[in-house]
């Protein structure tokens, strides 16, 4: 039986999204009313 490698790349890109997602969630979202009306921002 072959030994697989570590895909620590893989590991990496995963990581990053997390950590793009919980940034998100907690910081961003909850300002962005705030950021729409200081920088007159439509949706």
């Amino acid at each position: 039986m072959k030994k697989k490698k570590f895909q620590s790349g893989n590991v990496l890109i995963i990581s990053f999204s997390h950590l793009l997602h919980d940034v998100y969630t907690s910081f961003l979202a909850p300002i962005l009313p705030l950021l729409i009306t200081k920088l007159n921002i439509s949706l």
